[in-house]
């Protein structure tokens, strides 16, 4: 006899199985428990890569306007720049080759003869404004009579001081004495004058005179 046979009983043929009970309800969850403690905080991770440039912002307001600076050096004048100054006039004489005569020549004759000598005051004209004066160009006019090596020494002055000086001496020609090569920095307030000293000349002498001005 099998052992189908046997449990069963012996019993040819199969019964019909019986129907599956039902499921138990699904009892209750238990209650959570309490959280356990945080943990440490972990090591800080590299640097990501550097996002792109965001749009500049607004332009700020302007700021207040800085000290002015030293003033530079005056530059060149230019190329044209220029001109003369003119003076004419009479020279009084002075027959005693051992007494010299003082005359001043103004930057326009004031007559002709001894009315028109300048003797007592000096024009000493001022100078507004820094210029260049460059050479002095002397005429005699007129005939001059004197003794032998009598002479006119005609002296540009700059306050007083000699600056530029021609001579002309009784025998030489009449006309235009050799013009005086040279360049002075006349300043603001600065006084010009042109002074004659005759020396053994015995007639009053007509004559004129340039300086170059820049």
């Amino acid at each position: 006899m099998s052992f189908r046979d046997s449990f069963f009983g012996g019993c040819e043929g199969e019964g019909e199985r019986g129907e599956r009970g039902r499921r138990g309800k699904r009892g209750h969850h238990g209650e959570r428990g309490e959280r356990g403690p945080r943990g440490h905080t972990g090591p800080t991770g590299p640097d990501g890569p550097t996002g792109p440039t965001g749009p500049d912002g607004p332009t700020g307001p302007t700021g207040p306007t800085g000290s002015t600076g030293a003033i530079g050096p005056t530059g060149p004048l230019p190329a044209d720049f220029g001109g003369l100054l003119k003076f004419c006039g009479v020279v009084a004489p002075s027959p005693d080759p051992a007494v010299s005569e003082v005359s001043f020549l103004a930057d326009w004759g004031v007559g002709r003869g001894a009315d028109a000598v300048l003797q007592s005051v000096s024009p000493a004209y001022p100078f507004a404004v820094q210029r260049v004066v460059r050479n002095l160009a002397v005429r005699i006019l007129t005939g001059v009579a004197g003794s032998p090596g009598g002479t006119l020494v005609f002296e540009l002055l700059r306050n007083g001081n000699v600056v530029f000086t021609v001579t002309w001496t009784v025998g030489d020609l009449v006309g235009n004495i050799p013009l005086v090569i040279g360049t002075e920095t006349f300043f603001p307030g600065d006084r010009m004058d042109l002074r004659v000293t005759a020396t053994g000349i015995t007639s009053f002498a007509d004559v004129s005179a340039t300086v170059g001005v820049e």
